[in-house]
């Protein structure tokens, strides 16, 4: 049944013609009744389309084709809020983001968190601080990111925490560093 609201008002700006019947069970009344309930089937098609041209609201079958038309691999596995990130992320990559900010959206758009270093005049070291949950393996995110490298500069890619250097300035001594039971594969992601 028609929203009794819609069927109300035009009812209501019919009647002082006085052209109509406008009894409950009248011709007019049953056009009016049905007319209503397709401006409503209407309306609510609308709705769906206009949300399914944003990733921030598209359902999954859309947010497929976005990740399909932006070149992202498509992991139903992944949360549905995480592949919305990347997608627009991906979306917000533009042909001036040849910057430092712009790489790092870059490569959040393919699932990684990272910092950039400039290492000298020739060499940025991408640092990977995280992974966004389901975007793949560390392999498969940094085969990803490659596509963004800037192709002047040389990239020392590193995934973790800490670097070399940077477990060097904490200045522990192989003991104390032991202390922490990290084993060798937990050290190398750090």
């Amino acid at each position: 049944m028609a929203n009794n609201i819609y069927v109300e008002q035009i009812s209501n700006i019919l009647k002082p013609t006085g052209l109509y019947s406008l009894q409950k069970n009248s011709f007019v009344m049953a056009e009016i009744q049905a007319m209503c309930e397709a401006i409503l089937l209407l309306g609510n098609k609308i709705d769906s389309t206009l949300n399914n041209c944003f990733i921030s609201t598209a359902d999954e079958y859309h947010l497929i084709n976005f990740e399909r038309m932006l070149g992202i691999p498509v992991k139903k596995q992944t949360p549905i809020n995480n592949r919305r990130k990347m997608a627009q992320a991906m979306m917000s990559v533009g042909n001036s983001d040849y910057n430092k900010q712009g790489l790092i959206n870059s490569f959040e758009a393919v699932g990684l968190q990272a910092d950039i270093k400039e290492k000298d005049k020739n060499t940025i070291q991408v640092i990977g601080r995280n992974l966004i949950e389901g975007a793949g393996t560390v392999e498969q995110i940094s085969k990803a990111a490659q596509k963004f490298y800037p192709a002047h500069l040389n990239v020392d890619f590193r995934m973790g925490f800490y670097i070399w250097d940077e477990i060097n300035k904490t200045e522990l001594t192989f003991s104390q560093m032991d202390e922490k039971d990290f084993t060798w594969n937990e050290i190398d992601i750090l």
